[in-house]
């Protein structure tokens, strides 16, 4: 049998403010599935149902667009032409950034519109293989209350392990 590729799409909302960001994912059947990270605190949260979450620490080398962000990264950039993405005029990049030992490869794509000169409206990953494509960016400041736990959040810890008695 032969392979293929698999796309799986999730539409939703991304918020970026300089030390953290958000996102809000439409899972189907009125579920969003929410993820923030604070790059300034070192975690990420994962809003579960029943009002929980879970942390978990970040890897800033976890990701193409978490390795962009880290100051100490070395960035090596080919410029590959202009593409566009969506309703976006963009410059493709084939981007190499290495940082903390770790070196992450993929392409990036930059928008040239002056109103959104030099977003990333696109990334994908060389090894996963896995895509961002953003299509409709607006440029605003997001409430900082987006990047904090929301109200009654209870932390979600692992369940001891339980050991059952060795029978001999």
């Amino acid at each position: 049998a032969s392979g293929g590729d698999l796309t799986v799409s999730y539409h939703g909302k991304m918020y970026d403010g300089r030390d953290a960001s958000r996102t809000d994912m439409e899972m189907g059947r009125g579920v969003t599935a929410s993820v923030i990270v604070r790059y300034d605190k070192g975690v990420s949260w994962t809003l579960m149902p029943g009002n929980h979450y879970i942390e978990t620490p970040i890897d800033e080398r976890a990701d193409l667009l978490s390795s962009l962000r880290d100051p100490n990264a070395k960035v090596n950039k080919q410029d590959l032409g202009p593409e566009t993405v969506g309703s976006y005029p963009c410059e493709k990049y084939k981007v190499d950034v290495t940082g903390g030992g770790h070196t992450l490869s993929g392409w990036i794509w930059v928008a040239k519109a002056k109103n959104l000169d030099g977003f990333i409206v696109k990334s994908q990953d060389a090894t996963s293989k896995q895509s961002v494509t953003l299509s409709d960016v607006q440029l605003k400041t997001p409430l900082a209350s987006l990047f904090d736990l929301p109200p009654g959040y209870q932390k979600l810890t692992e369940a001891p392990q339980q050991t059952a008695p060795v029978r001999h």
